[in-house]
């Protein structure tokens, strides 16, 4: 349908998910687009409790989900689970999906998933032992 000040060499309308992949893919940013995808189906897939403790931060060139943990130990089970995550994650997003798993480890977080921000200066000095001589009280700030 044309309307009647429509010039006659205007391209036909597109969808509007066809015009925003080309535009991701002429800027060069489908990965950008795959971790948007990842994120919005995150807790459904890996589970809120395993949600908490880690979280997709990149996908990078070559199909690769980058996740990061709070503990070595959450390294560890994630990567025993690899597998079966990735399988998921293919069957919520088809060939657009991720097809390896590295895992990096990072900040603790809150219950929330917000990291835990790492202590001030001041702090950081406060914690310290400071040693004293026998008898004498260590002095206070």
């Amino acid at each position: 349908m044309r309307y009647e000040d429509e010039p006659a060499n205007t391209p036909p309308p597109v969808p509007i998910s066809d015009a925003v992949e080309h535009l991701l893919t002429a800027r060069g940013l489908e990965a950008t687009a795959v971790l948007a995808e990842v994120l919005g189906g995150w807790d459904e897939t890996v589970g809120r409790d395993v949600a908490a403790h880690v979280v997709p931060v990149a996908v990078r060139q070559g199909g690769e989900l980058v996740v990061e943990v709070d503990e070595p130990a959450w390294a560890t089970q994630v990567q025993l689970l690899s597998s079966l995550l990735l399988a998921r994650l293919a069957d919520q997003l088809g060939p657009s999906a991720p097809h390896r798993l590295s895992v990096k480890v990072g900040r603790p977080r809150r219950q929330g998933g917000t990291p835990v921000a790492p202590p001030r200066d001041g702090a950081r000095n406060d914690a310290k032992i400071r040693p004293t001589m026998p008898g004498r009280t260590p002095p206070t700030r």
